[in-house]
């Protein structure tokens, strides 16, 4: 589970009253199940309300009005009840809005009123990350990987992370300064004809594949690759990160599965989280029950 500021995904909740939405918030989290959290709601201030900031930064610090009324109770209050909903739906990551002082995560207002930045948690932001929640500011998580993570963990698949440059091809995955010892996998996006059908074909990264071949075993008449407006429509990702971990964002199961009948199923199997600077790495059982627990059956090519 995930939580994300209200303000980020449209709910005028702002100190002024307005909402801060931001369109890659409200894209990548359309199909997730995700809770909307404003601390300072939640314990009961207004909308809108005076501007307020953090003086002297850190457990001791308070929460100020700009006419020097004290909120940090408040504020306190609002951060517990927000670590309430966390333990009772098990969130694990937080997507919250950078610069507030409840939910500030790289940087925060000095607390003079200024209009000045410095480095700093808000009071909900610190809470959540002393117990364990990993926070991202809404302005630049990495939304794609936020949802893999998310989503392996709520299903009980563990993973191992492998962190690299951007590549591209099978070819650059294969010139990788990283030791990956699982199997690698080349993950190719196909409609037919008409365009009223998509395949996601998830072969072992050095197996030939013959695009006429593939379609006329499976019964599939003339193939060829989807365009990038359909691998986004579809599947969410640009090109260069197409994944089986894409399928978290097929909702409608539009999309047609294929896998490799060579891939050994005692070995580790791995794949982009859907942005191409990262591997995880997992069991080829748990690929398996990451497949079915998507929702899908799958046909062995």
């Amino acid at each position: 589970m995930i939580i994300v500021s209200s303000c980020v995904m449209g709910e005028a909740c702002r100190y002024d009253g307005k909402a801060y939405p931001l369109d890659q918030a409200i894209e990548e989290l359309k199909n997730m199940e995700t809770i909307h959290i404003c601390p300072e709601i939640m314990a009961g201030l207004p909308t809108p309300r005076m501007p307020m900031e953090i003086v002297n930064e850190g457990k001791e610090g308070k929460v100020l009005s700009k006419d020097g009324k004290d909120y940090t109770q408040d504020f306190v209050d609002g951060a517990k009840k927000v670590l309430d909903i966390c333990k009772e739906h098990n969130v694990r990551y937080a997507i919250l809005k950078d610069k507030s002082p409840s939910c500030g995560s790289q940087q925060i207002y000095n607390g003079q009123f200024e209009d000045k930045l410095i480095p700093g948690m808000g009071i909900t932001a610190r809470l959540l990350q002393e117990h364990g929640i990993q926070i991202f500011p809404a302005e630049t998580a990495p939304y794609k990987k936020i949802k893999v993570y998310d989503y392996l963990e709520s299903h009980g698949i563990s993973y191992i992370k492998h962190e690299h440059e951007p590549v591209f091809t099978v070819e650059q995955a294969n010139e990788m300064d990283v030791s990956i010892e699982a199997q690698q996998c080349k993950n190719l996006f196909l409609r037919n004809k008409k365009g009223d059908r998509h395949f996601l074909v998830i072969l072992e990264h050095n197996r030939r594949f013959d695009l006429k071949e593939f379609g006329e075993e499976n019964g599939l008449g003339r193939l060829s690759f989807a365009s990038s407006k359909r691998l986004k429509k579809y599947l969410g990702v640009e090109p260069g990160s197409v994944s089986a971990f894409a399928l978290i964002n097929d909702g409608n199961h539009h999309v047609e599965v294929y896998i490799d009948r060579d891939f050994n199923p005692e070995e580790n199997i791995s794949f982009h989280p859907n942005q191409n600077d990262e591997t995880l790495e997992i069991t080829y059982q748990d690929f398996e029950k990451f497949i079915t627990s998507c929702g899908y059956t799958y046909q062995k090519c």
